[in-house]
């Protein structure tokens, strides 16, 4: 069993354990690791060169040896002391990359219970593996829910992504998304990227302090007196798409329907999406225009499918270890960092 040791004396503070250390980030192009970036350089803010001691590696995680040159592979091997992995491809319709895609696929179908997607499957893959191999290594897996945007620091409000969130909500304030097949009570799990950030820095001071066993698993999850329900995620969506007009709006915006019914559903967007779709792609055809609305509308519908197994499925996630992180953490360090 994985978890806090019985200790209950504070961390010491989170300034102090990372410094003189070298700390390699992988996925700093994307939302999490940028993020995770920002905040550590915020640790050191009060140093007016600590961007010198940024330095870029150019990789690709897809490849050998993380697709690093040899110089760079043995700076990292004599310099690094702590490793924070965010590098992912969050598509979960994307299918498993290998020399047998069909047996891989086939493989996944047939796991019991069954895994909706190669994304979830890949990363139980990739836990497991690390439950297997590195017990001896001060490792935490740290397994966020839905991420949003930043709520405190560094910039309250900002988002980037382009998962099935961020474009539902894009879709709904442009008025282009009149219609979503879901289950409009389901619960969503949402949790700021700044708290995930935050879970990651405290999670790797406790384990390279030997204050809990290894690996060290850390839900990163809302309480239940923090859920939404979808229902009221889109009418608050909604709501502020028409206070606040989104530039360049499809249409204009009236409400968006959450529909249980995979028959209804599909009689309702053939009225509200198909059929002005193939009637304004017939006038851009006809005035020399590239037709694009219908071909829009199917991306949308395949990439909101992939999301079937999370919109009509409520989850409970055990947080004793995130609770029982932040009775460790320093007094000073909760001034400016908590993990929720």
């Amino acid at each position: 069993m994985f978890g806090l040791t019985a200790e209950n004396k504070y961390l010491p503070k989170v300034a102090d354990f990372y410094q003189n250390k070298s700390i390699f980030v992988t996925g700093t192009t994307g939302f999490v690791g940028s993020v995770l970036l920002e905040i550590l350089l915020i640790l050191k803010e009060e140093n007016e060169e600590v961007l010198n001691k940024v330095h870029v590696m150019t990789g690709d995680i897809n490849l050998p040896n993380l697709g690093l040159s040899e110089d760079d592979r043995r700076l990292l091997i004599e310099e690094v002391s702590i490793v924070m992995h965010c590098a992912a491809n969050v598509q979960f319709n994307r299918p498993l990359r290998s020399n047998d895609n069909e047996k891989l696929e086939e493989l996944v179908a047939q796991c019991k219970p069954p895994w909706p997607n190669a994304y979830t499957f890949s990363k139980c893959l990739a836990e497991n593996l690390i439950m297997d191999t590195a017990t001896d290594l001060p490792v935490a897996i740290v397994r966020p829910s839905i991420i949003i945007n930043i709520c405190k620091s560094p910039l309250p409000g900002y988002e980037e992504g382009n998962t099935g969130l961020e474009r539902l909500c894009i879709g709904v304030g442009k008025g282009f998304v009149k219609v979503v097949h879901a289950d409009p009570n389901c619960k969503l799990n949402l949790v700021p990227v700044d708290i995930v950030g935050n879970t990651h820095i405290l999670a790797a001071c406790c384990v390279g302090l030997k204050r809990c066993s290894t690996p060290l698993i850390i839900n990163v999850t809302a309480t239940d007196n923090f859920h939404i329900k979808l229902s009221e995620y889109v009418e608050t969506l909604v709501e502020v798409a028409l206070k606040r007009p989104v530039p360049q709006s499809f249409s204009k915006l009236t409400t968006c329907i959450l529909e249980p019914s995979r028959y209804m559903y599909s009689m309702i967007a053939i009225y509200h999406h198909y059929i002005p779709a193939i009637v304004l792609d017939g006038m851009l055809k006809l005035f020399g225009g590239k037709p694009k609305l219908y071909s829009l509308y199917r991306f949308f519908d395949n990439i909101m499918a992939s999301y079937d197994f999370f919109v009509f499925n409520d989850f409970e996630f055990e947080r004793n270890n995130l609770e029982r992180l932040d009775k460790l953490i320093h007094p000073e360090t909760k001034k400016f960092l908590k993990p929720f």
